[in-house]
């Protein structure tokens, strides 16, 4: 009798350990899971955490070149291009709308021409330009050619020798092979700097960019994509446009790869 009694006791016990053992391992399993797999929240950004900046370098009386710099979390992108002042916008050029009409209106009027978004505008001078590259970071970069002052050769460039770069290269060499040196920086710059900035970067960017120059940034502007812009500077991919113009307007080629890479439409082939 007792034997039986403690056969019927293991055979439960058994039963219920299986048992057991099958829902701890099956909760223990979605637990792994869910942690392998964030929120669709964490991984998917909203195409709308996108903006796009029109800079300028007002060292001069009108900027000889523009940067348009995309940050675009939903392609995990960081788009830039540099523009020159004498881009053709209707009867006039960017350069000149920018210095009679204003920033904002440059920018509308760049976007309408291009088929670009462009949100904000930020214009520099000397000081706040010098700071902002700094909190980028050094890049190394060779000249092929003396460049006035600045010796051909291998060379390490922070934000005081980047501008020295723009000023010495306006005065010495023809306007094409100025905008492809400033080019060749600027794709350095995006490929080196890139793969080291961090969400810890950010603010402080942010609040060089909006206390040190004009702007029409607004705290809304950084507080309500800060999550989207570090995420995406975790695993960023840096596209840099090529330029080309003809007399003071772009290429065709241009005008596409830019309204590709700046434009809140989706790119060519990833429609949905």
């Amino acid at each position: 009798m007792r034997r039986r009694a403690r056969r019927a006791f293991w055979a439960a016990f058994s039963v219920s350990a299986v048992v057991f053992s099958l829902l701890y391992g099956g909760a223990l399993g979605q637990l792994r899971r869910a942690a392998a797999q964030p929120p669709a929240a964490w991984s998917t950004a909203d195409p709308q955490d996108a903006i796009t900046l029109l800079l300028a370098h007002e060292g001069a009386r009108e900027p000889q070149t523009f940067c348009l710099l995309r940050f675009d979390p939903a392609r995990k992108q960081v788009a830039c291009a540099l523009l020159p002042g004498s881009l053709g916008l209707g009867e006039s050029t960017l350069a000149q709308v920018w210095r009679l009409r204003g920033a904002p209106a440059a920018a509308s009027a760049l976007a309408q021409s291009l088929g670009a978004a462009v949100d904000r505008t930020l214009s520099l001078s000397d000081e706040p330009l010098v700071s902002l590259l700094d909190c980028v970071g050094s890049i190394d970069l060779t000249l092929e050619a003396p460049v006035g002052s600045l010796p051909a050769g291998r060379q390490i460039f922070d934000g005081s020798r980047l501008l020295l770069l723009a000023r010495e290269s306006a005065a010495a060499l023809p306007e094409g092979e100025r905008r492809a040196l400033l080019e060749r920086a600027g794709e350095e710059l995006l490929r080196q700097r890139l793969p080291f900035l961090r969400g810890r970067d950010l603010e402080k960017l942010y609040l060089t960019a909006v206390n040190a120059g004009r702007n029409d940034l607004t705290a809304l502007d950084y507080e309500t994509r800060r999550t989207a812009l570090a995420a995406l500077l975790e695993d960023a991919s840096g596209v840099f446009v090529p330029v080309s113009a003809e007399g003071d307007a772009l290429t065709g080629a241009s005008r596409e790869a830019i309204r590709q890479a700046f434009s809140d439409a989706p790119p060519v082939g990833n429609a949905a």
